[in-house]
């Protein structure tokens, strides 16, 4: 459950690295999750046809759009490889040996290009501190702003 309420609040996070257990952990509920709406679909009745997905099983497809992506990229990081292999998920066969390889394969020790072996993103000398870039700069002095003569500018 955390690993799933992770992956929700880092909706839009592409950045950092998950772990296999994160990764399956997002995976199993989000199937729990598909099986309530099928439930609730079937006990309500908000299926247009007996075999097709109803109401409440396409909304928790969307909703779950982004967040299965950012998973699948966090793991592709805590592997060490970039987040465009993703688009290795749109070739058949292809798609299914990336799956096999995100679910096993172990995790690179340390920290790599993409983070720290946490999941936590990399703070790098020279990368914008968002913290930093929010603080407003002291005001100048008033004899700072004063011009001495054109020839300060030259």
């Amino acid at each position: 459950m955390p690993a799933y309420l992770d992956a929700l609040l880092r909706y839009f996070e592409f950045s950092g690295r998950s772990t296999r257990r994160q990764y399956w952990s997002y995976g199993f509920m989000v199937g729990v999750v598909y099986a309530v709406a099928s439930v609730i679909d079937a006990v309500v009745g908000t299926s247009p046809e007996p075999h097709r997905p109803g109401f409440f099983v396409v909304f928790v497809g969307i909703f779950h759009v982004v967040p299965s992506l950012t998973v699948a990229v966090r793991r592709l990081h805590d592997v060490g490889r970039s987040g465009w292999w993703y688009l290795l998920t749109f070739i058949p066969i292809a798609n299914l040996f990336l799956f096999y390889w995100l679910g096993f394969q172990k995790s690179e020790p340390g920290s790599n290009d993409y983070g720290d072996a946490e999941g936590q993103p990399l703070r790098r000398a020279g990368a914008l501190d968002y913290e930093r870039a929010l603080r407003r700069p002291a005001a100048a002095p008033a004899s700072s702003l004063a011009v001495d003569s054109p020839q300060r500018f030259i």
